[in-house]
């Protein structure tokens, strides 16, 4: 005994209207993410006036950014977006004596910073450099940078950074930048708007 074939219905077919909708669909969904995405990179280029009145510096800054001034430096900008390491600006002040050069200046910070950090290694130095604010020296390097906080536990990260060391009567004044490896490239253009807009 043989059970009956069930015929096969006639194959679905897409009408023209179907097709414009599912084109629609798709194209609004497309320019509603690329919205979004131009959004929040509008709102993550907006910058602001950063003033310290007490060591005459001025900068325009990435809004969102968290500003410290805690340390033994003017200022720090870090961005809280970026992980595991944070991106960072940060002006520093030193004093100098009459003679020092840029060089000088960089090779005391490479001393401090080879008993500091994990890996310190000097990649390049130019001096001097062109910038926004006339010649410079200026030092590129890396090194490995662990969590401080024992319970965000990560893996170490291979961080890169530069140093712009400008002269300014008795003073040093240092613009660094420091970024994930992988992030410092990407994240470069933060550093040129950054020295553009340094005044001191």
């Amino acid at each position: 005994m043989t059970l009956p074939s069930m015929a096969a219905g006639p194959p679905r077919v897409t009408t023209t209207r179907q097709m414009w909708s599912n084109l629609l669909a798709l194209g609004a969904t497309l320019l509603a993410l690329l919205g979004g995405l131009l959004l929040r990179e509008s709102v993550r280029a907006d910058l602001v006036l950063y003033e310290d009145p007490a060591a005459g510096i001025e900068v325009m800054r990435p809004a969102e950014w968290l500003v410290d001034t805690q340390g033994d430096y003017v200022f720090r900008l870090q961005d809280p977006v970026v992980r595991p390491f944070q991106t960072t600006l940060q002006v520093t002040v030193i004093t100098i004596g009459p003679d020092a050069t840029g060089r000088n200046v960089l090779d005391t910070l490479t001393l401090r910073r080879s008993s500091l950090f994990a890996g310190y290694q000097v990649l390049s130095v130019t001096d001097p450099v062109a910038t926004p604010n006339g010649p410079a020296a200026e030092m590129q390097y890396a090194f490995v940078a662990a969590n401080a906080n024992p319970f965000l536990a990560s893996l170490p990260v291979t961080v890169r950074g530069v140093d712009i060391v400008y002269r300014k009567g008795d003073q040093a004044i240092i613009a660094s930048y420091h970024a994930e490896a992988e992030q410092f490239e990407k994240q470069y253009f933060r550093f040129e708007q950054f020295l553009s807009s340094l005044r001191f």
